[in-house]
């Protein structure tokens, strides 16, 4: 079960640790942006303003930023994933070596092993259950069924 608080700032808001956020209306329809981070439109004085999800997590569990930081994502890496289990406060020098280390461990899927995918996918094998036995991101597979990986 979810625990919230409310968004730093914005006391008509409540964020989760599940990376939700609501109003006293409800929930709080999200969007991801072009960069893959996952942001929500809030109303401030009477303006809409755009927050990123995961900053706003940081700062109702853990504390605002100081100066120079950045909401760094990790075991997963997944821009989507906005957890509170999964978020930290770091420096861009962090933030960017976190993301080299991440490429570095990425599977390379093999010309082969895309094909394999496409055939079991065709006959019903689920997602998932593929994401699993390559060792890959959910997403990997999903852009294999939907043609965006070759």
């Amino acid at each position: 079960m979810a625990n919230w608080r409310p968004v730093y700032g914005q006391p008509n808001y409540d964020v989760s640790d599940e990376g939700e956020v609501r109003s006293y209306r409800g929930p709080v329809k999200t969007r991801v942006d072009r960069n893959g981070y996952v942001t929500v439109s809030l109303s401030v004085d009477g303006k809409a303003k755009t927050f990123c999800v995961n900053r706003l997590v940081l700062s109702a569990f853990v504390r605002p930023p100081e100066a120079g930081e950045e909401a760094l994502h990790g075991p997963d890496p997944s821009r989507t994933n906005n957890r509170l289990c999964n978020l930290r406060w770091g420096t861009h020098k962090e933030n960017e070596y976190d993301k080299a280390e991440q490429n570095s461990t990425q599977v390379r899927l093999s010309a082969d092993a895309v094909k394999g995918i496409r055939v079991a996918l065709q006959s019903g094998v689920p997602q998932a259950q593929l994401a699993r036995e390559y060792g890959v991101h959910p997403s990997t597979i999903c852009k294999i069924a939907s043609g965006l990986h070759h």
